[in-house]
């Protein structure tokens, strides 16, 4: 079967074009990071409209939630099946590349159900992160079935570190899952689509702001 124009060259210079867009994911997230700072915010969520805005019309919350995360976990799954013998023979390359899935098949499937309330995203918006969380799980899924072999640690600090790395994954996801219990608590009625942020003892990073204190590890 021929190659698909372009195909040949991708697959000569997979490594470096891997390497590149690792390099694109930081930069575009250094500019959103400042762009944030700066004040600039997305129309979704505490800050959506009420009517559609350049971003496109209003779609529904949890149908926007597993389009725009589901690519994160259907393209690694997808990748497994052509991956590289030498990268699915090693099980830290199932570990990480399983961590990174998990998370994802979380917020994906079993997240969105889950919501109560929750405002309408735009179409726009939902685009944006899917296109994001497409490119995530190609970056992670192809590093791990096909370009590296994580060796199994063979001495004490290599071992630290793959626990350490395990461990902050675990904290991460747990403060997650509480996160999301608790901000779904504060939501009493159905339709309740107010954004509200805990108050009182568990008022802290890890519960009014999940994403920016426990996703990073995960994720």
């Amino acid at each position: 079967m021929p190659l698909l124009p372009g195909a040949s060259f991708y697959l000569e210079h997979e490594a470096a074009l891997h390497t590149t867009g690792a390099w694109i994911m930081i930069g575009v997230g250094t500019i959103v990071l400042i762009t944030e700072l700066c004040g600039v915010v997305a129309p979704y969520g505490r800050h959506g409209k009420a009517g559609p805005s350049w971003f496109g019309p209003l779609i529904n919350a949890k149908v926007a939630w597993v389009v725009q995360e589901s690519g994160a976990f259907l393209v690694p799954a997808a990748l497994l099946r052509v991956g590289e013998p030498r990268c699915l023979r090693s099980w830290t390359n199932w570990l990480l590349l399983s961590m990174f899935m998990v998370h994802y098949f979380q917020r994906s499937f079993i997240y969105p159900p889950l919501m109560r309330g929750g405002k309408p995203m735009p179409i726009g918006i939902c685009c944006l992160a899917s296109t994001f969380c497409v490119f995530n799980g190609w970056l992670q899924g192809r590093l791990w079935t096909s370009l590296e072999v994580r060796e199994v640690p063979t001495t004490a600090a290599d071992a630290a570190c793959l626990g350490l790395g395990c461990s902050l994954w675990a904290a991460g996801f747990a403060i997650n899952l509480h996160a999301d219990s608790v901000l779904r608590g504060l939501r009493k009625t159905p339709g309740d689509t107010t954004y509200y942020v805990p108050r009182g003892e568990r008022d802290s990073v890890g519960t009014s702001r999940p994403h920016a204190a426990a996703s990073t590890a995960p994720s």
